[in-house]
């Protein structure tokens, strides 16, 4: 008696959300011009923001060094993510820079610099993400180099 009633006070609310959730969403994304989108609708990929430094072929004991310029004038102070990844997706790497604010050259990290060491042959991704103070509008610029 007292598992049924476990049952139906505790199980069938969280499968009735489930089951409302996923009606509500499908009907919603049905209209048009609707999507999904996990990425803020204001991140680009355009020429905003660039990666300086960064070789096409590094050694395995040679350090990847870059330097981002961002050519965006709307962006004044921020947080920078790097984010290094193999060519299978896994993150080998990320740092943060926090409270980034640009100075005459625009080129970030201020008062930092990003270098890391890859040991292991491959083809490699880095991408840069800048994310303004009010963590809304993004910029994202990404490259790929190998490591031999």
């Amino acid at each position: 008696m007292a598992a049924g009633v476990a049952y139906v006070v505790f199980l069938l609310p969280v499968v009735l959300s489930f089951i409302f959730g996923g009606v509500v969403l499908g009907d919603v994304l049905q209209e048009p011009d609707r999507e999904l989108q996990f990425y803020p609708s204001s991140t680009s990929h355009d020429t905003s923001m660039q990666i300086l430094g960064l070789e096409s072929r590094h050694q395995i004991a040679e350090p990847v060094i870059i330097e981002v310029l961002v050519l965006d004038d709307d962006f004044d102070c921020g947080d920078l993510y790097i984010t290094v990844r193999d060519d299978s997706g896994i993150v080998l790497t990320q740092r943060g820079f926090f409270d980034q604010c640009l100075g005459e050259e625009n080129l970030l990290p201020v008062d930092d610099k990003f270098s890391e060491m890859i040991e292991i042959p491959g083809r490699y991704e880095i991408m840069v993400e800048l994310f303004d103070r009010s963590g809304r509008d993004s910029l994202v610029a990404s490259e790929t180099f190998a490591v031999s």
